[in-house]
């Protein structure tokens, strides 16, 4: 074995030991004008039976969105106020065989984020035509945030998300991260941080004189890497399925809707 590969062997050990003894911080560290460049995307599939229909709708989605940060200030405790730009991208729906294409208009948002990538505030512009499956799996990636302890390999974290749904309303989001590993990703010392989170869900629902219930669950999963050097997230990935039970009664007329979906993210630093 060559030295310089022993040399690096030894130096990752020594990092991982002295991580988990003493810890490591979890925390964005932005700095004014600076700019990250992320690429998404996003892919699933859905299936709908209702009532009186003969065979279920089947569809399948695909989409990439190209997502620009720029920091444009930073408080003293490290809060920064950022401008996040999704400069384009494409959407694919196929339903029952038949395929649209769309382009994903522009959008921009201005966000302020604590160092624990706590989001207090936000306001969106230009959000029409955004497909709501990406939203839906955006606004949990964004709800994410981290523990304001240092922690050790293994440690985990919870916290209570509030996202929407659509025909529900806010759901709670319950959510556990673990710091799984310390690693080398793309020569960058990395977090591994894994995460779960479930939501179940009800609510009334009316819909042309019937009145019913529509009720569901919310799971998922992912993965972070985390540069924790640098303070800026570097690959993260996302998977989440849907149910959904919509039941309506008007009179002796009874309908049922069930849907399913599946989705999955990955994102990647780009520059």
């Amino acid at each position: 074995m060559k030295r310089t590969r022993v040399s690096w062997l030894a130096g990752a050990l020594i990092l991982v030991a002295c991580t988990q003894a003493a810890g490591v911080s979890l925390r964005y560290r932005f700095t004014p004008g600076q700019v990250l460049q992320y690429k998404q995307m996003v892919s699933g599939a859905m299936m709908m039976t209702a009532s009186g229909q003969s065979k279920p709708v089947r569809t399948t989605m695909a989409g990439t969105v190209t997502l620009k940060e720029v920091v444009l200030s930073v408080a003293p405790d490290g809060t920064a106020r950022i401008r996040e730009e999704v400069v384009g991208g494409q959407w694919k729906e196929t339903e029952n065989g038949k395929e649209h294409t769309s382009r994903i208009p522009p959008e921009k948002s201005l966000v302020t984020m604590s160092p624990t990538g706590k989001v207090t505030r936000e306001k969106k512009a230009g959000t029409a035509g955004r497909p709501r499956s990406e939203d839906l799996i955006g606004d949990i990636l964004r709800g994410l945030e981290f523990t304001s302890k240092d922690v050790k390999v293994g440690e985990t974290w919870s916290a209570q998300l509030r996202i929407p749904l659509e025909d529900v309303g806010n759901v709670s989001v319950s959510v556990t991260q673990k710091l799984s590993a310390i690693r080398k990703f793309k020569g960058r010392d990395c977090a591994v941080i894994d995460v779960t989170f479930e939501a179940p869900f009800s609510a009334e629902k009316r819909d042309e004189g019937a009145t019913g219930e529509i009720a569901g669950k919310l799971a998922g999963s992912g993965t972070m890497l985390f540069d924790f050097k640098r303070g800026v997230d570097l690959y993260n990935t996302l998977s989440l399925a849907q149910q959904v039970r919509v039941t309506l009664q008007a009179g002796s007329d009874t309908r049922e809707l069930k849907q399913s979906m599946k989705m999955n993210l990955k994102q990647y630093l780009v520059q």
